[in-house]
């Protein structure tokens, strides 16, 4: 159905949040980046998402997607590394981390 809860809600008060983190047994490689924006129901997805999201998750090739989405405006984003953000901003193409690394004490 193309009347989810989160687009309705989106449509009234466009401000999102997105949390991306990345887990692993070894503390220095912890990570994760905040983007906060406006985000945009889109009634169609641009050419070539839906195959880019079937090429990473082929087990919906057999589920009907929908055709509506969302659109994120990015206005803030704070990067956070335990080793620190340099390295991992240059690795996700972030121009200014926004976050410093964690003090050792």
């Amino acid at each position: 159905s193309n009347n989810l809860k989160r687009f309705e809600n989106l449509r009234r008060d466009p401000r999102c949040t997105l949390l991306l983190q990345h887990y692993s047994e070894e503390w220095a490689s912890l990570w994760w980046l905040r983007v906060s924006g406006d985000a945009e129901v889109i009634s169609a997805l641009p050419p070539g998402i839906r195959q880019q999201f079937l090429a990473k998750y082929p087990q919906y090739s057999r589920v009907a997607l929908l055709a509506t989405g969302i659109r994120v405006i990015a206005l803030e984003q704070k990067l956070w590394a335990a080793r620190g953000t340099d390295a991992l901003a240059d690795d996700l193409g972030i121009e200014d981390p926004g976050v410093e690394a964690p003090q050792t004490r």
